[in-house]
């Protein structure tokens, strides 16, 4: 059988013939229809993170939310120290009337002292101070005489019922041109009803002179509650 066929077909791929100069491109066809979807691919590798965005405008303030319940109290903290109460007595008499005052040799002359200070619980009498509360109590004293001829010595103390209170005795050598000041203080012990005062002595009968401002002074304070 000959290979050649009685048609020369060149697609047959039989034909032996002398295949002639191939023709020109036909015109494009028109496109088929799309294809079914294929099989989604696997995800790829995450991309490297941007740069953070420019923070944006601040959103308005919200509803205030409902309070919540009250906590549980916390422990009761120390009790702090007493606070000290106002003096409980106190009182004192003066005299700035000044003059003069005549004292036998040796003998204990009572100091006058005729206007009361602020009193409280103390209760000013003549030439005296009547303590109310007992317990322990300052006393102080200030005694001032004028200029004396010759500067003979004298001692001031304070009393208590008219007994003489030891560490008060205070005794100096007077002046004959300045004023000579006695002034003294204690701590004793006092019951109530006690009377306290001023008085002055010498050695040899004289008469003093007092200074013309404040001349004379007794003061007490209670110290113990």
């Amino acid at each position: 059988m000959s290979n050649r066929c009685k048609i020369c077909m060149p697609c047959c791929g039989r034909c032996t013939c002398p295949r002639g100069i191939t023709g020109p491109t036909g015109p494009r066809g028109i496109t088929g229809p799309t294809g079914i979807q294929g099989v989604t691919g696997p995800t790829g590798l995450r991309g490297v993170t941007g740069p953070t965005g420019i923070q944006g405008v601040t959103g308005p303030t919200g509803l205030r939310g409902i309070t919540g319940p009250t906590g549980i109290q916390g422990v009761t903290g120390p009790t702090g120290s007493d606070v000290p109460a106002g003096l409980q007595a106190y009182g004192g008499i003066y005299n700035i009337v000044g003059g003069t005052l005549g004292l036998p040799a040796n003998t204990e002359v009572q100091i006058p002292l005729t206007d009361p200070m602020v009193n409280n619980n103390v209760n000013p009498g003549t030439n005296s101070l009547e303590i109310q509360i007992p317990g322990d109590y300052r006393i102080d004293y200030l005694v001032s005489l004028g200029p004396m001829a010759n500067g003979p010595a004298i001692s001031t103390i304070a009393r208590v019922n008219g007994f003489p209170i030891l560490d008060t005795d205070l005794g100096l050598k007077t002046g004959s041109t300045n004023d000579t000041i006695f002034t003294a203080f204690t701590i004793v012990t006092l019951a109530a009803g006690d009377s306290i005062d001023l008085s002055i002595r010498s050695t040899t009968a004289l008469t003093v002179l007092f200074s013309s401002a404040l001349c004379a002074s007794l003061s007490v304070m209670k110290l113990n509650n």
